[in-house]
């Protein structure tokens, strides 16, 4: 517990000793040349982007994991899940209205999903991807506030863990898209995303891929970006 208190402690220190450098004895942290764990700094500009990690909800639409084609006409539907995100915002351009135009490259989101028919899971699904890319807007509202409005096109990949209909699938394939807006105050990013798109079903015995599932969700998603 003492441990845990001292961590706490000098996470919280190097934290506030950017945001009130003068009235803070803590302030000689920031002038630290340690790689190590650098302290946050708000001397960059908002609109300017940076690394994120976002932690959030998975919410499947009604047809979520239907075949493509298929609608589903039942109350069930795949439960709220989870997953993470880190990628980093590249900048390309600023205009003088605090306006910038930038890059956004996800390097890997991983989700979490799940199905159950009477109080028993009869299917677990991960869906992923990795090297999302994507063209993004940034709106600073102020030096601390900005909106991000952005687009990526993801390489996906689905496989269930726990496959009750009898395929012998090596996992799915697709590609998916994304169109999302996020709110940044300071070193907080929010984000309401949508994907959109289908993945292929790949048969492990005879390699055909001859059915198309439909990925569609929402994410909720909350993290930071530095």
């Amino acid at each position: 517990m003492r441990n845990i208190f001292l961590l706490s402690f000098i996470i919280s220190a190097l934290f506030f000793s950017n945001v009130n450098a003068e009235n803070n004895p803590f302030s000689f942290i920031k002038k630290s040349n340690s790689n190590f764990l650098p302290a946050p700094s708000y001397s960059k500009k908002i609109v300017e982007g940076g690394f994120y990690f976002h932690l959030g909800l998975m919410v499947p639409t009604k047809n979520y994991y239907c075949p493509k084609g298929v609608n589903n006409n039942t109350n069930e539907r795949f439960n709220i899940g989870g997953g993470l995100e880190i990628g980093d915002l590249f900048q390309l351009a600023e205009s003088k209205s605090n306006v910038s135009f930038g890059l956004r490259f996800t390097y890997l989101n991983a989700l979490y999903t799940s199905y159950s028919n009477n109080g028993k899971t009869t299917e677990q699904v991960l869906q992923g991807s990795a090297f999302d890319l994507g063209p993004s807007f940034t709106i600073g509202l102020d030096k601390q506030n900005a909106i991000d409005i952005y687009y990526q096109l993801c390489p996906t990949y689905m496989y269930n863990l726990k496959d009750t209909l009898g395929y012998t699938s090596s996992g799915s394939f697709g590609l998916n898209h994304t169109f999302a807006l996020g709110y940044r105050f300071n070193l907080l990013s929010i984000a309401v995303i949508y994907n959109m798109g289908n993945v292929k079903y790949i048969d492990a015995k005879t390699n055909d891929k001859y059915m198309k599932h439909r990925m569609d969700h929402f994410r909720f998603c909350v993290g930071m970006m530095f």
